[in-house]
């Protein structure tokens, strides 16, 4: 009898199902929600969640907002979706888009700075304490005015009644209007990013701090922090637990009143609170950020991370999440994963990512980002966008099936935790000195735009080589395949005790039983974390320890932790594997195999009761290998549950008294996911290996017929342009410059905008589309031609119409004005009129239809080094030299990269199809495949019918149900993505794996990019005097369409 839930796998509940970030970001209209809502039930997600984002024009939590959300409640209803909240307008949550600074100064946050007694006294601030040594501490308040919060500042998260005034704006707001939906329909709320100290714009060497610290300080250590202060700053003999206690306070004060708080909220309305803290993958920057993050996942129904770009080297911030998940028995834990990665993302992308993720813990997927409207500036938030106007959307399930499958089993059982491995981050505590300024510079009255390293000189080297320490540990430990959790020192404190089982001692934390505990290398250990170590140790406990040994106890030196060590056996971390072998057989177990192929094979092993699943992932991008696996334990049976298909298929394998064998092929990117029993194998096995095939048939290009399925388009981003009645600039410039430009000037009054575009023997007839947001914003003429808006249907989104100019363009040089009578700038510092934050934005026009784009090729390939960095394969990428397109004539497409044939911009389909040859299959299954993917998605088409999609390596589809028939065809659907159409273009470092806003800007080297210096650099650049920096005016394209050989492959 399989187990209950295998029922459920091919088709997984709601629940276990990605759930977007639904960027609630302009004008929010009822009937546009229900539209998308529809969108989102056919793609086969879970749910949404309501994120206000940047661009956001509806008033946040008013009248119209509620009016959005009664209508995405009500389609929820429809297609039982679950609905997911988010508490804050944009990030980091705690300020209510405003309303909670603005409530009480009180509220605001405050740091702790040290200045000369000599300078003069900075704006914002008091001062505590008496000089020491001629050093100042005072108390900065944070003004209002910062942009990034609405032009009002970051809020108190120490503070219980200014987090209070949160929990009433963010979160009573939704529940008074739809409590009966509270636990049913209405499942969890996000909270993103919240710290102790936002480190934008603020005073050099900040250090956190709240009006509550001071009596919750001394009532926890009995003496009056006041006169020590400075040791937050400066070195002495005392300073080490000095900080300790001082930074104890802080994350008790964030922990209670921030995360402990709103969780109790949520628990007692029956939801869950979820989310993610601020910048949690390091040790310095959860330090520099003021959050000891681990203790705070166990106030979270859903405990969760984000993990942000193309890339899969931050792996700590999901085990540091998972263990707390363990130990306090969460099932579920949720990452935003995918943003600023860039329009190019893939489906294999998103694979290997989700797959990583999926390895270290994670079984709940939240979509970072799926934009309401590509409109203005939203189009540039946090690429890609991952929702409708993607040209790859009707194929999504695909690999979200996939995934869907992977978390709905990967959330059964427990977690199988072979060690732990105690965490070292209050050793940050102890090294934090931040800096003080001696001497009278501009820099005490200077706002930091962004804080990065507040540490005196040193200190950041010094945690680093403990951070990097700690990380070798950690990919060892992958690597070898062992299973761990982290200890937080804070909840060893609260929960950890010795036990024992079957006889043996065990450090038991709330759900978890550790046998084993690994020290890494630290600085300073906590009295209760070694007064617990001790007694396990004394009753047997098996501890080992490598790096650097602790030399503090609670901050300073102690001879009962020195003569403690001498007892613990230290080990480099690269033997680790092997001494914690002889102490815990491993539960899975490469035999023979290549080092550098057990390096990215990662491993996650649940316990079903006397079954047990175990998933496997190859996260190589270059590297493909086959391995011999043994699965220890009392297991005489193996299937494997194959997330493509939703099938369950026992293996072949070698069945002994430690368990059993079995070969697997890790392809790149490839994964198993297997259900080990103890129950006898049945006569129905199978071999994952592929074996050599029979016969294979490959294409040659002239072979294969090319065709274009949508629409052809250019991007016409830069512009001539006028204010007012004076002059024409001299030359066109990116419209995003000229926009940042009118922006900082504060103007408004009549704006003129010219785009050129350029033709050559395209012919009258051919379908042009002009493509503008908000076309009636404007008055536009073609050529001199006036065009309006007449009612076409909008193109690829709902904001983007098209206007017919077919036939209005001719030979040579056009232009395309656009002419604002009142256009008016945005300020992000407006507190109350949202619509005046951004103001009136000019965009990029496009023209869509039945034509072709040439340019002139520059032959440059730039390459971000992060792509040889992060792992990933070589991106082949197409520079085009700027004002160098025109329009001409559709040309027949070849086989290969169709950005260099007409189609550098282009954002649809192509369809490649070819003859099936006629051969004699004698029993051989018949397999389509090719060498390499540089689209989204691949779809495979027989007789009309999909056979299967092209998502990852090995790149192989099985042409099912055909027979020896001459007339067969197949084809082959490449879908495309939207980077090409939108970019960035033209970043120096030409396409990359880490994009966010400023990625399509021009940069101009000055400290405050919105300065008034920025608007006169505009101007210097169209007379020749100026170059930004990381800019090129050439248009850099990724291929499309280029897969290698295609082949038909019989086995």
């Amino acid at each position: 009898m399989p187990p209950l839930w295998l029922k459920d796998f091919a088709n997984p509940p709601v629940s276990f199902r990605p759930v977007p970030f639904w960027s609630w970001n302009e004008r929010m209209e009822p009937a546009e929600v229900r539209r998308q809502i529809d969108k989102i039930a056919e793609a086969g997600w879970g749910g949404i969640m309501i994120h206000s984002r940047i661009g956001l024009i509806t008033p946040y939590l008013g009248n119209e907002w509620f009016d959005a959300v009664d209508a995405a409640i009500e389609q929820c209803r429809k297609y039982q979706l679950n609905v997911w909240l988010y508490d804050e307008d944009k990030w980091p949550s705690g300020f209510s888009g405003g309303t909670v600074p603005l409530a009480n100064e009180s509220f605001h946050m405050k740091t702790l700075i040290a200045r000369s007694v000599h300078s003069a006294i900075p704006e914002n601030v008091s001062p505590i304490g008496s000089p020491v040594n001629d050093l100042q501490i005072y108390k900065w308040t944070a003004p209002l005015g910062h942009a990034f919060f609405n032009g009002t500042c970051f809020p108190d998260h120490m503070s219980r009644p200014a987090m209070q005034k949160f929990i009433e704006e963010a979160y009573e707001s939704y529940y008074q209007r739809y409590r009966d939906d509270y636990g049913q329909l209405i499942v969890a709320e996000f909270t993103d990013e919240p710290c102790t100290i936002f480190r934008r714009r603020l005073p050099i060497g900040s250090v956190p701090y709240t009006d509550e610290l001071l009596e919750a300080f001394e009532q926890e250590y009995s003496y009056n922090p006041i006169n020590k202060l400075h040791l937050l700053f400066v070195n002495s003999v005392d300073a080490q637990q000095f900080r300790i206690h001082y930074f104890r306070i802080i994350n008790k004060l964030f922990e209670k009143n921030y995360s402990a708080q709103i969780g109790e909220w949520c628990r007692s309305h029956n939801i869950h609170l979820t989310g993610h803290y601020i910048l949690e993958g390091g040790l310095y920057d959860q330090q520099c950020w003021g959050v000891n993050i681990m203790p705070n996942y166990r106030h979270m129904g859903i405990p969760g991370i984000d993990h942000l770009c193309r890339q899969i080297e931050e792996r700590v911030s999901a085990k540091q999440c998972q263990s707390v998940a363990n130990q306090y028995g969460q099932k579920r834990l949720i990452s935003e994963m995918y943003g600023c990665a860039g329009q190019s993302l893939t489906f294999e992308d998103r694979l290997w990512i989700a797959s990583q993720q999926m390895a270290l813990g994670v079984n709940m997927l939240n979509y970072h980002l799926s934009l309401y409207t590509m409109a203005g500036c939203r189009k540039r938030d946090c690429p890609p966008n991952i929702f409708y106007q993607q040209p790859w959307w009707p194929v999504n399930k695909a690999i979200d099936e996939p995934l869907s499958r992977t978390c709905f089993a990967l959330s059964q059982g427990q977690f199988h935790a072979e060690m732990l491995i105690i965490h070292p981050q209050e050793s940050t505590f102890a090294l934090w000195q931040s800096k003080a300024i001696y001497t009278p510079t501009q820099e005490d009255f200077t706002l930091a735009e962004y804080d990065e390293e507040p540490t005196a000189k040193g200190i950041k080297q010094t945690i680093t080589s403990i951070e990097k320490e700690f990380l070798s540990l950690i990919n060892v430990m992958l690597s070898s395949q062992r299973t761990f959790d982290f200890g937080a020192e804070a909840i060893l404190a609260d929960i950890g005790k010795v036990e024992f089982v079957d006889g043996q001692p065990v450090i038991c934390m709330g759900q978890m039983r550790y046998a084993l505990v690994i020290l890494p290398g630290m600085l300073t250990i906590a009295t209760t974390t070694l007064d617990l170590l001790e007694e396990f140790h004394r009753k047997g406990g098996q501890i080992i320890r490598c790096g650097q040994a602790p030399q503090l106890l609670d901050g300073i030196p102690s001879s009962r932790l020195a003569k403690w060590l001498e007892a613990i056996p230290s080990v480099t971390i690269d033997d680790v594997p092997i001494r914690i072998k002889t102490v815990i057989p491993p539960a899975v177990e490469l035999v023979d195999a290549n080092s550098e192929d057990a390096r990215m094979l990662y491993v996650h092993i649940r316990n079903l009761g006397n079954d047990r699943l175990i998933y496997l992932v190859n996260l190589h991008r270059t590297r493909a290998f086959n391995a011999s696996i043994k699965l220890h334990g009392q297991f005489n049976s193996v299937h494997q549950l194959d997330t493509i298909t939703g099938e369950q298929t026992e293996l072949k394998a070698i069945v002994d008294s430690n368990g059993l064998m079995v070969e697997l092929p890790f392809a790149q990117t490839q994964s198993h996911l297997l259900l080990l029993s103890p129950k006898s194998a049945d006569n129905k096995q199978i071999s994952p290996i592929v074996n050599n095939p029979k016969r294979k048939s490959s294409f040659a290009p002239e072979e294969i017929k090319v065709e274009r399925l949508d629409d052809n388009a250019i991007t016409l981003d830069y512009a001539s342009w006028r204010e007012g009645t004076n002059d024409w600039a001299s030359m066109p410039m990116p419209v995003i410059a000229i926009q940042e430009r009118l922006n900082i000037i504060q103007y408004n009054g009549v704006l003129a905008l010219r785009y050129p575009v350029h033709i050559q023997s395209l012919d009258k007839n051919r379908k042009v589309h002009l493509v503008i947001e908000y076309p009636d914003k404007y008055e536009i003429r073609v050529n001199q031609y006036p065009v309006k808006y007449n009612g076409l249907p909008f193109h690829i989104d709902f904001r983007w119409m098209p206007i017919d100019i077919t036939g209005l363009l001719h030979e040579g040089r056009n232009t395309i004005e656009l002419l604002c009578n009142n256009f008016q700038y945005g300020d992000l510092k407006i507190i109350k009129d949202q619509a005046s934050r951004y103001g009136t934005e000019i965009e990029a026009i496009y023209l869509v239809g039945d034509f072709a784009v040439q340019g002139t090729p520059t032959n440059a390939k730039p390459a971000s080094a992060r792509w040889h960095a992060y792992g990933l394969p070589p991106i082949d990428v197409q520079c085009f030299a700027g004002d160098s397109f025109y329009l001409t004539n559709p040309i027949d497409l070849k086989f290969g990269d169709t950005t260099v044939q007409g189609l550098p911009f282009y954002a649809g389909r192509l369809k490649l199809s070819a003859k099936i040859p006629n051969v004699d299959l004698d029993g051989c299954k018949t397999f389509i495949e090719i060498d390499k993917l540089d689209v989204a998605c691949g779809e495979v088409i027989v007789n009309a019918k999909t056979s299967g999609y092209f998502i990852s390596h090995p790149f192989r589809v099985e042409l099912k149900d055909i027979s020896v028939d001459n007339s067969k065809q197949f084809s082959i659907i490449l879908y495309s993505t939207l980077r090409n159409l939108l970019g960035p273009h033209h970043h120096a470092e030409g396409e990359l794996t880490d994009t966010g806003p400023n990625c399509f800007k021009p940069w101009h080297g000055t400290q405050y990019e919105e300065s008034p210096e920025v608007a006169k650099l505009l101007i210097d650049w169209t007379k020749g005097k100026h170059v930004p920096s990381k800019w090129k005016d050439d248009y850099c394209m990724v291929s499309f369409g280029n897969l290698g050989q295609i082949r038909i492959v019989n086995y």
